[in-house]
């Protein structure tokens, strides 16, 4: 996959794609995690009554950190604080009943211009006069969305981490500050014909980020454009994201077939063990099993939030894992009988996840870590 991303560009010019390669930013879930939790600390610091709403439509960035946000939630030690409430849209909340002891936290994972929170803020007829606090939970803020925030809304505090853009002069992330220009330069040369309004990202994000959900349209459109002409890195589209899905479904078929005790198969009607149904059970379970977060299974899937809820609670009316996620003994003890059969290697490391998904790279750094 990274073979085929360096084809777009000329030999002369492979030196720079691999120097952007090299500075992306990979989030695993343990990362954004970390981050939610900082912001949480800070947070219920103040004894205030919480509000978690969701940045955008069920399916989007925010639902899925929103996901994050309520799981973490589940256990100790923010399992002890139950002065908290979570929403999908701004709607479902009256905030004329919020006070002085009430704080509203809009959840996503990237803030980059700052352009659409601050329009959904105000398309959803947030209140001018209010008594009740604001704030914002993100893994990533760019400093000139938030600088764009604050001139906006004064009393909003954001929670995240802090980045600058990619290509800041100060920063010289590349080195030099030629050296930066020049590619810069070659960055916009290729973006602009991937996405002429937002060559360098969205409103001139110029970030490198990649979440273990998905790739916010912040980042180069180089990395994530996938078109008739341009492979992507890690493509964006939900198109190949299905398509990838359905080959993941074939693979499925082979692991439906491994537990058909598990799945208590109707001997007078073998064929409901390959329905709609046990595929999308069958994915969650596999992801489960690997210690993936439900957000970025319904990524994977391809599909929104509120569908995912609904193969949650079957997987769990089924006795196939409990209301936490935790896989049931015998689940567990089916799949890894099936792992030992198939002589799959039981890895946690990303790049045996990525060469089963074939979807997304990781850098062999991560933030500085390796």
């Amino acid at each position: 996959m990274i073979t085929d991303w360096l084809r777009n560009f000329d030999d002369s010019e492979i030196d720079m794609a691999i120097s952007i390669l090299e500075h992306i930013d990979y989030y695993r879930t343990e990362d954004i995690s970390s981050i939610m939790m900082n912001g949480l600390d800070k947070l219920l610091a103040t004894k205030k009554k919480l509000h978690f709403v969701a940045v955008g439509q069920p399916g989007k960035s925010g639902g899925h950190i929103l996901y994050y946000v309520k799981n973490l939630f589940k256990y100790s030690p923010y399992n002890k604080y139950t002065n908290s409430n979570f929403y999908w849209n701004l709607s479902d909340i009256d905030c004329s009943k919020l006070t002085q002891y009430d704080e509203l936290i809009f959840v996503d994972d990237i803030i980059g211009s700052g352009n659409t929170h601050y329009e959904e803020i105000i398309n959803a007829g947030f209140p001018k006069k209010r008594n009740f606090s604001i704030g914002l939970l993100a893994v990533i803020i760019n400093e000139k969305g938030k600088s764009f925030l604050k001139r906006k809304f004064p009393e909003l505090e954001i929670y995240g981490e802090s980045k600058i853009d990619v290509f800041d002069d100060e920063q010289r992330l590349f080195g030099t500050r030629i050296r930066t220009k020049v590619i810069r330069e070659f960055a916009y040369k290729y973006g602009k014909k991937l996405d002429v309004k937002n060559p360098l990202g969205y409103k001139n994000s110029q970030m490198l980020v990649i979440f273990a959900h998905a790739v916010p349209n912040n980042t180069l459109p180089i990395i994530w454009k996938d078109t008739k002409d341009w492979k992507a890195l890690v493509p964006r589209s939900h198109f190949i994201k299905n398509e990838r899905a359905f080959n993941n479904r074939q693979d499925n078929t082979r692991w439906l077939v491994g537990l058909k005790n598990l799945f208590k198969v109707n001997p007078d009607n073998p064929k409901t063990l390959f329905g709609t149904e046990e595929y999308a059970l069958l994915y969650v379970l596999r992801g489960l099993y690997k210690g993936k977060l439900l957000s970025v299974i319904a990524n994977e899937m391809s599909i929104p939030l509120h569908e995912l809820d609904k193969i949650f609670l079957d997987g769990v009316t089924r006795g196939l894992w409990d209301k936490y996620a935790n896989l049931s003994i015998i689940a567990k003890s089916e799949l890894d009988q099936v792992m030992k059969k198939m002589n799959y290697c039981n890895s946690d490391s990303i790049i045996s996840d990525y060469k089963e998904r074939h979807e997304i790279y990781v850098p062999p750094t991560f933030r500085e870590l390796t």
